[in-house]
């Protein structure tokens, strides 16, 4: 979905030596499931000096079945300072949820962050709200991130629970070694771990 999605380049490279690749950061889209919203995602910048920083920028367009085309609903920055790392939005647009930092997955304090309908942070997690200390030492390592997780998404039937997949254990010596996977509600703006990941892994 993400057309700036770590790339890791594994031959030959042990864990934790995993090297990343990164493409360079420039304007994508997402959609969710019933293609009514859209979410245009603009990365941010920072002269070198400190004279000027814009941080990333979403505009959210929702599908107009009577015109038969895409309107602006709403928009607002980001809290990463170029983009995040993945970004998941319900068929109504009622929240928003953003995954990580550009370049450094699972390192930074936007490791989740959930935004209201209005744009604002209703909640951020930094990795070490989810594991503990011991558990982060036993995910795979990359160069630049902790591949803390898989894919994540929105639940098709409740639509307020987005899933996040567990991270994958062909990144990790241990091809056997199991990792959590999570249940994120935004009701309750509260993060499980859903042991039913555990098992399908």
């Amino acid at each position: 979905m993400i057309r700036f999605l770590l790339s890791l380049v594994l031959a030959a490279l042990p864990y934790p030596a995993l090297a990343d690749s990164w493409m360079p950061p420039s304007p994508h889209a997402i959609v969710s499931e019933n293609a009514d919203i859209v979410v245009r995602v603009e990365p941010g910048f920072s002269i070198e000096d400190g004279s000027e920083a814009k941080p990333a920028h979403c505009r959210i367009f929702r599908y107009s079945a009577e015109k038969k085309s895409y309107e602006l609903l709403r928009e607002h920055n980001l809290v990463n300072d170029i983009l995040p790392g993945s970004i998941v939005v319900p068929d109504d647009a009622s929240f928003l949820v953003t995954f990580d930092d550009y370049m450094g997955i699972g390192t930074s304090e936007n490791t989740v962050v959930v935004y209201d309908s209005t744009g604002q942070v209703l909640k951020r997690w930094t990795l070490k709200d989810i594991f503990t200390e011991a558990e982060i030492e036993e995910l795979p390592h990359s160069t630049m991130s902790i591949l803390w997780r898989g894919s994540v998404g929105v639940m098709l039937m409740s639509q307020h629970e987005v899933y996040i997949s567990p991270a994958e254990s062909r990144f990790q010596r241990d091809k056997n070694k199991k990792f959590k996977g999570f249940m994120l509600d935004i009701k309750s703006l509260t993060i499980r771990e859903d042991p039913r990941w555990r098992q399908s892994q």
